[in-house]
C-alpha cells in the first residue's frame, strides 16, 4: 500500500502543475534547479536537473558509481570499494559502514527550487523478485519555502539459497529563507533501515562450477542467520547573513530591505543513531565463529551502535565575480556521543576545530588554490587531524590539479574494543597515519573530454582484519599507487565510454586487483522524427584475479584469506534504452555472458555473482 500511495502522489503531481506564472496568451516555463549545502555556503549558482539518458539502465548503485568492488553477489548486501581511497573527517567513527552507498545522508541532500511541483520516479523489476523503487518529489509552498522527499525501496529474493534482502531509505528535506534574505534554514531527516539473510557463502565452489544454466542451487553454511541495520539522522543548519540592506520596491509597491550578504554566521545541529545487528537463532555453523563466549548451542544475537550529537558553529565569507570564486570558513564542532555494544555502553566527547580557504577559478586561464584542515582539540580523538592542500591550473582548455593530504586518526571503535558472543578483543593501537599525493589532468575544450588521475597513498600503523577475523596493527609502511583514466570516444552515432584503473600495493596486507575496467559501448540515435531517443549497447565490468578478502557476518568485516582467487572474469550486460518525452524505459539482460568462459564467477570468495536475468525499468520525470 505504501508503494501505491507513493505512485499516486507522484503521478497526481503531474496534473497539479498549474502554477506556471502567466499573463494572458503568454506562459513562461521555469526550469527546475537545486542547490547543495556546499553550493549554498559559497553563494554559487544552482544546478539544473539532468534530463539526459545518463546510463539509466545501470540502476545498481555499486555498478553505477564504482569501478571495482566486493559484495556478496546481490543488491543491498555488504560491500567494500576496491578502488583504494582515504578521505576521512576527524572525529569519532564506529566502524566501516558496509551499506553506506545506499544511505540517504545530509551530505547528499538536494534542495530544490521549482515554480511547479517536481517529481522524478524510477522503477525496476525482474527475475528473482527484484523490486527497486525510487521517488523524488519537491514543491515550493511559497517562493521562499520548499519541501521535498526522496524515497528508495529495494528488495530481492536473490539467485541462490538465503539471499533475501530488503531495505527502506527515506529523506525529507526543507529549504527556507526570510523575505529580507537575512536568515536561511536547511533541514533534513533521514531514515535508513534494512534486513538481509546471511548464508555464509556456498559450501562447495567445485559443485557450483559443475552446474550449467540458471539452476545452480548449492548448499550454504548458514540457514537461519540474519543481519539488520537501522540509522536515523536529523539535521538542521541555520544561516544568519551579514551585509548591508538595500530598500527594494517591487511592482506591487511593497518595500523590503534586502540584504546583500558578504558573510554568514551558521549553527549546525546533527543528531544521528546507527545500529547493526546479527542473529544466529538456529545455532548455525561453528565454521564461521571462533566461539570465545559461545555455549554449545551456538545460538546468539549481537549488536553494536552509536548515538552522536554534533553542534557546529561557523563563520564564513565569500566573493564571486567573472574570474573566480573566493570562499573562507572557520568552525568549531562540539561532538557528544555514546557507544553501545554487547557488553554495555559508555559516553565520550570531542571538540574539533576546522577551517577552509578556497579560490576556485572560473576563467579559461587561471589558478585555483585550496587549504583545508581539521584538528581535534579535546576528547576521545584528541590529536586527530586532517590537512589538505590543492593547486589547480587551467590553461588553454587543459586542467592540471595537484594535491597533498595527511590524515592522523584513531582506529575505528570496533577495531579497538569489541565484545560479542563469537568475538572479543581490547586493543590499544597507535594512531593511523595516511599521506596522499594526487595529480590530475583533464581536457575541457573537446566534445568528449578525458580525465587522467594518479594517487599515491602511504600508510603507517595500518589496522586491518587478519586471517583469524581479529584486528591487527602492522609496523610495516605500506604504499598504494593507482592510475585511472576515463575517456569517451565517439564515432558518429557510436559512443565508447571507458574507465580503466591500475592499482599496485607494496604489501600483501592491502589486496587489490591490479587492473580493473568499466566499459559502456552503445549506439545513440533517434527514431520517428526524433520523437524517440534510444541507446542500444552493452556494458562490461572486469578486474584481474587476486585473493580478495572474505566476509564474516558476525564481525561485520571483510578479512584476509589465502585460499580462493577471484576475478579475471568479465560481467557483460546488454541493454536497450528509449526516451519518449519525459519517460525513459529500458530492458536489460544482465550477466549475458554466463557460462561462455567458465562456471566460476565471484566478487567475494564463496559468494557467486548473480545468474543471467532480464530486467525492465522505467524512469519518469515530471517537472517544468
Amino acid at each position: 500500500m505504501k508503494h501505491l500511495f507513493l505512485l499516486f502522489t507522484l503521478f497526481t503531481s503531474l496534473f497539479a502543475s498549474a502554477q506556471t506564472d502567466s499573463i494572458p496568451a503568454i506562459k513562461i516555463k521555469y526550469l527546475t534547479s537545486y542547490s547543495t549545502e556546499q553550493q549554498i555556503n559559497r553563494g554559487l549558482e544552482k544546478v539544473f536537473v539532468d534530463s539526459s539518458l545518463a546510463a539509466n539502465e545501470t540502476y545498481h548503485p555499486l555498478y553505477r558509481n564504482l569501478t571495482v568492488f566486493q559484495d556478496l553477489g546481490f543488491i543491498l548486501s555488504p560491500y567494500t570499494n576496491q578502488n583504494f581511497q582515504i578521505n576521512r573527517n576527524s572525529g569519532f567513527n564506529l566502524s566501516a559502514n558496509p551499506y553506506s552507498i545506499y544511505f540517504k545522508t545530509p551530505e547528499t541532500a538536494k534542495y530544490y527550487n521549482s515554480k511547479v511541483p517536481y517529481a522524478d520516479f524510477s522503477y525496476v523489476q525482474g527475475a528473482n523478485a527484484l523490486l527497486m523503487l525510487d521517488g523524488k518529489f519537491a514543491v515550493n509552498a511559497t517562493p521562499r519555502l520548499n519541501f521535498g522527499i526522496d524515497y528508495s525501496r529495494i528488495t530481492q529474493d536473490g539467485f541462490y539459497l538465503r539471499q533475501f534482502t530488503t531495505g527502506y531509505f527515506t529523506q525529507a528535506h526543507t529549504n527556507y529563507y526570510s523575505k529580507s534574505k537575512r536568515y536561511r534554514l536547511l533541514a533534513n531527516i533521514n531514515w535508513n533501515r534494512g534486513v538481509h539473510d546471511e548464508n555464509g557463502g556456498i559450501q562447495s565452489d567445485s559443485l557450483f562450477e559443475t552446474l550449467i544454466g540458471t539452476n545452480k542451487s548449492v548448499p550454504v553454511y548458514l540457514n537461519g542467520s540474519q543481519s539488520r541495520f537501522k540509522q536515523f539522522n536529523a539535521y538542521a543548519k541555520q544561516y544568519y547573513y551579514l551585509g548591508n540592506s538595500e530598500l527594494i520596491v517591487d511592482e506591487n509597491e511593497d518595500s523590503v530591505y534586502l540584504v546583500k550578504p558578504v558573510a554568514y554566521l551558521s549553527h549546525t545541529i546533527n543528531y544521528e543513531t546507527e545500529q547493526y545487528f546479527f542473529d544466529n537463532i538456529n545455532g548455525d555453523s561453528a565454521y564461521l565463529f571462533p566461539g570465545f563466549n559461545l555455549d554449545s548451542s551456538y545460538i546468539f544475537s549481537d549488536s553494536v551502535g552509536k548515538k552522536v550529537l554534533n553542534n557546529r558553529f561557523a563563520f564564513g565569507t565569500w566573493k564571486t565575480d567573472e574570474k573566480r570564486n573566493l570562499f573562507a570558513e572557520a568552525g568549531l564542532n562540539i561532538q557528544n556521543f555514546s557507544i553501545h555494544t554487547y557488553s554495555g555502553y559508555r559516553s565520550e566527547f570531542n571538540v574539533i576545530a576546522d577551517g577552509i580557504l578556497e579560490r576556485a577559478p572560473k576563467s579559461k586561464t587561471d589558478i585555483g588554490l585550496k587549504a583545508q584542515g581539521q584538528f581535534c582539540l579535546l576528547g576521545y580523538n584528541i590529536g586527530d587531524f586532517q590537512a589538505i592542500g590543492e593547486v589547480k591550473l587551467i590553461f588553454k582548455g587543459l586542467d592540471f590539479t595537484g594535491s597533498f593530504s595527511n590524515y592522523l586518526y584513531k582506529a575505528d571503535e570496533v577495531m579497538l574494543r569489541y565484545q560479542s558472543n563469537p568475538f572479543v578483543w581490547n586493543n590499544n593501537y597507535s594512531k593511523i597515519n595516511v599521506t596522499r599525493l594526487r595529480g590530475g589532468f583533464k581536457t575541457l575544450k573537446f566534445k568528449n573530454n578525458f580525465n587522467l588521475e594518479f594517487n599515491s597513498h602511504l600508510l603507517t600503523n595500518w589496522v586491518y582484519f587478519g586471517k583469524d577475523v581479529v584486528p591487527v596493527q602492522t609496523s610495516e609502511v605500506i604504499s598504494v599507487n593507482s592510475l585511472s583514466l576515463t575517456k569517451t570516444f565517439q564515432l558518429g552515432f557510436l559512443f565508447l565510454e571507458n574507465t580503466l584503473l591500475y592499482q599496485k600495493s607494496s604489501s600483501n596486507i592491502v589486496r587489490l586487483p591490479e587492473l580493473s575496467a568499466k566499459i559502456r559501448w552503445y549506439v545513440n540515435g533517434n527514431l520517428f522524427k526524433k520523437a524517440l531517443r534510444f541507446q542500444l549497447g552493452a556494458a562490461a565490468w572486469f578486474n584481474t584475479a587476486y585473493y580478495g578478502n572474505a566476509w564474516n557476518p558476525a564481525a561485520r568485516a571483510f578479512y584476509l584469506q589465502d585460499n580462493v582467487s577471484i576475478g579475471n572474469y568479465p560481467v557483460l550486460d546488454v541493454f536497450l534504452t528509449g526516451e519518449i518525452k519525459k519517460a525513459i524505459i529500458f530492458v536489460k539482460l544482465e550477466h549475458a555472458n554466463m557460462d561462455w568462459m567458465n562456471q566460476g564467477f565471484y566478487n567475494t570468495p564463496h559468494y557467486p555473482l548473480p545468474i543471467r536475468a532480464l530486467r525492465l525499468g522505467v524512469k519518469w520525470r515530471m517537472y517544468n
